[in-house]
């Protein structure tokens, strides 16, 4: 099977003979969260393929992707239901590093679409926070 340029991961032996991956696991994990925790429900929206995640895609009109094992969020999608969802670039500060990240947002929910960039720290951090708002600017026009 080729992997067409696409980071594979091997499973573990454990995982093999069990049928529980890391997916799984970390699923299973994120579903410990409360129901109206933003990061669980956008991440099962995006990645999890069980029943309710899928009434959750359904109700939003997003499909999912089976190559790529994740929700098609790239386009805009609409229904009577939601508003159209619009590609937004946001930045994350996460323990003194700062991320540039691609996603759209309905409204409600802030689907993470893929990882842009690490701002590279600059002499302070509000020279790095500055860089960081000039590369939004940049995207978002």
């Amino acid at each position: 099977m080729e992997n067409h340029g696409i980071k594979v991961i091997h499973l573990t032996g454990a995982e093999e003979q069990s049928e529980y991956d890391r997916l799984t696991f970390a699923e299973d994990l994120v579903r410990q969260l409360p129901e109206n925790h933003e990061g669980r429900n956008s991440w099962i929206l995006n990645y999890s393929n069980r029943e309710d995640a899928n009434k959750m895609r359904a109700d939003r009109g997003i499909k999912w992707d089976a190559y790529h094992q994740a929700a098609e969020t790239s386009k805009q999608h609409r229904n009577e239901n939601s508003t159209e969802m619009k590609t937004k670039f946001v930045k994350e500060t996460d323990r003194k590093v700062t991320y540039i990240i691609e996603g759209s947002f309905d409204g409600t929910f802030f689907n993470i679409k893929r990882f842009i960039c690490q701002v590279q720290k600059q002499e302070t951090e509000k020279e790095t926070q500055e860089l960081a708002d000039f590369i939004l600017s940049k995207l978002n026009s």
